[in-house]
């Protein structure tokens, strides 16, 4: 039996620990050890399962592992290298298996390990079969419209190219999301200096066309920022784009937005604040998670109350694009979160000014 891929269902979680035995279980030696659990508390493979257990315990290991043998499954609470965990283990006919079930540092690291590796293979393979398919539905679709001359046959084939394009441009975040920590030309791109004050005026219509139906105006342009940022202006306009998305999918029709810029200890902020429902302080890191979207469910919020849904991609491709140019990105609600309640979400942007 492969004890790296047995898995009990009524953990429901994936083994972190496995120790064999042949004769007795007191002389059980771990042979399985999650390699996110390796990499943070160091590699138990070979080790015996009691000493492991008397470390965790503070020197109750035969104790606990008595405890175990006669009861069948043991709930222990300890200390590893300084990580506070909550282990449940469970006797096996000639194995034992010990899990992380609590939302410890360690087991937020190996799901996120987990998830990633599954969301990045995903989105490899269903980008790279949608795009090829998108070229040429694009391809036919201005050939007909150039060539139409029905009103209403050409109304329609707006519509099929509009929807193409939106998608084209969905595909193209999932692609950027993959390879933007490995794609030698995003990285060696010009990161500046730009003008962020001047850029953001320049792009008003941009963000006009995007924020239709929002109280927006050139007077909710605050732009006081003289100092020139590190970024290049190709990667800022892609920042300034998902800035757009997002606020359009995550404030009600006419609520306000606005978007300031200012000079603070030699970086350069852009705070832009949106009026909304707000966002669950537990939830101000996972926004940038790829395909995350926060849906409260007697709210339904993150843009299906407001009819513009994403697939939770812009974010993520911000936040990747940021860290490249070691500039820091946040949320904050203005008020204390409330689920139902308006508030007011700050989005802080700082970059970094050339030396």
């Amino acid at each position: 039996m492969s004890f790296k891929t047995k898995f009990d269902p009524d953990l429901a979680v994936l083994p972190i620990f496995v120790a064999q035995w042949g004769d007795d279980p007191a002389g059980a030696t771990i042979s399985y050890q999650n390699n996110v659990l390796r990499d943070e508390i160091g590699a138990w493979e070979g080790v015996e399962f009691l000493k492991l257990l008397d470390m965790i315990s503070h020197g109750h290991g035969k104790e606990n592992l008595s405890n175990l043998i006669s009861r069948g499954s043991l709930v222990l609470g300890g200390t590893i290298s300084g990580f506070e965990l909550k282990l449940h283990s469970r006797m096996g006919p000639s194995h034992f298996q010990m899990v992380i079930s609590d939302n410890t540092e360690l087991n937020a690291a190996r799901d996120r390990e987990q998830r990633t590796s599954l969301i990045n293979s995903f989105l490899n393979l269903g980008s790279h079969e949608l795009k090829t398919p998108l070229n040429g539905i694009l391809g036919l679709a201005e050939l007909l419209v150039m060539n139409e001359s029905d009103p209403e046959k050409l109304e329609l084939l707006e519509m099929i190219r509009e929807s193409g394009r939106i998608l084209d441009g969905t595909v193209s975040r999932m692609l950027t999301t993959i390879y933007a920590d490995g794609d030698e030309q995003i990285v060696q791109e010009d990161d500046g200096p730009l003008d962020l004050s001047k850029c953001i005026q320049s792009k008003y219509s941009l963000l006009e066309k995007h924020l239709q139906g929002l109280e927006f105006s050139r007077e909710s342009l605050h732009l006081e920022s003289t100092l020139m940022a590190g970024i290049s202006e190709q990667h800022f306009l892609d920042i300034l784009t998902e800035v757009a998305i997002n606020l359009r999918r995550n404030t009600p029709p006419g609520k306000r937005v606005e978007i300031f810029t200012i000079d603070e200890n030699d970086t350069v902020h852009m705070i832009v604040e949106n009026e909304c429902q707000g966002i669950p302080p537990r939830d101000w890191d996972r926004v940038f998670d790829p395909l995350y979207r926060f849906q409260d469910a007697s709210q339904h919020t993150s843009g299906f109350e407001y009819g513009q849904g994403g697939i939770g991609m812009g974010l993520t491709v911000l936040k990747k694009i940021m860290d490249r140019i070691s500039a820091r990105v946040w949320f904050e609600n203005r008020d204390e979160y409330s689920v139902g309640q308006e508030n007011l979400v700050r989005m802080h942007l700082v970059f970094p000014v050339p030396g």
